[in-house]
């Protein structure tokens, strides 16, 4: 039973023995990015193509492709079609050459080597099915459902493809996990990066204190960085050094008032700070 597969709704048609993939619905958007009005003709010539082919009106589907091709209509999408249209008609090697001119236009065309694989399998010329199937596996996308049926295809001609595929997806799944860290880390890395800078902005404005909480969250991203450590750790000498002179001021201001008891405890706390000024470097 052939299937035929619309490239954007992905529904179904029947018609003949095998099975070929048609690119295009008659509501598909233009493919010319222009106005030019010949190219709007030609495509409108396509879908008519496609709406008589689908109709089993095989002349006139004909016809109109041929009419959009003359008029300059250039793509992958109508010569896999038309490819399509030949093999209905049981005319092989010219859907042969049309889909092959399909991949010319378009070497990222997908729907033109499942249907060479399909034609090369159903005229038994087996080593030019396995090729364009391979090409076609090669070229998926994640999610892709074509996928799936092209790798029974392959391991039906070979079942030695199965330990093929498996080494293959599981390259292809540990590079996507390589590239998956990559993101992560350069995203770490700039992240990192916007703190640092903070961190220096306020550094020169004298807040220290924030500084330093804007250094640390720069190390949570990136703990060995030197050049965030060396920074964090001048950032916090100076708060200390900026906390003892607002102490010593107190000090000085509480004997200035008299309360001698508060002067002398606070002198204390400066001592202890100056003798405790190793812990204040880098862990």
């Amino acid at each position: 039973m052939l299937y035929a597969k619309l490239s954007l709704s992905h529904k179904f048609i029947k018609s003949f023995s095998l099975l070929v993939v048609i690119s295009c619905i008659p509501f598909q958007l233009n493919v010319f990015a222009d106005s030019d009005p010949k190219k709007d003709i030609a495509e409108g010539y396509r879908v008519k193509g496609f709406e008589e082919q689908k109709r089993g009106n095989f002349n006139n589907a004909l016809t109109f492709y041929s009419k959009a091709v003359e008029l300059g209509l250039e793509n992958a999408v109508v010569y896999n079609d038309l490819g399509v249209l030949y093999e209905q008609l049981n005319i092989r090697s010219k859907a042969e050459s049309f889909y092959l001119k399909a991949i010319e236009l378009d070497p990222h065309y997908l729907p033109a080597y499942t249907n060479l694989g399909y034609l090369y399998k159903a005229q038994k010329n087996i080593k030019l099915a396995e090729k364009y199937f391979i090409k076609r596996y090669e070229l998926s996308d994640p999610g892709d459902v074509w996928a799936d049926k092209i790798k029974t295809e392959l391991v039906q001609i070979n079942p030695s493809y199965k330990e093929w595929i498996t080494s293959r997806e599981a390259e292809k799944m540990t590079s996507d996990l390589e590239e998956e860290a990559k993101r992560e880390f350069y995203e770490k890395v700039s992240r990192s990066s916007e703190y640092f800078k903070n961190g220096e902005k306020l550094y020169k404005e004298q807040y220290y204190r924030e500084a330093v909480e804007e250094f640390d969250r720069a190390l949570e991203l990136m703990p060995n960085s030197p050049k965030i450590l060396a920074a964090r750790d001048k950032a916090r000498m100076d708060l200390a050094k900026q906390e003892i002179e607002m102490q010593t001021d107190q000090a000085i201001k509480l004997i200035n008032q008299g309360d001698y008891d508060s002067a002398s405890s606070e002198l204390k706390s400066i001592l202890a700070a100056i003798e405790n000024k190793p812990m204040l470097k880098s862990r």
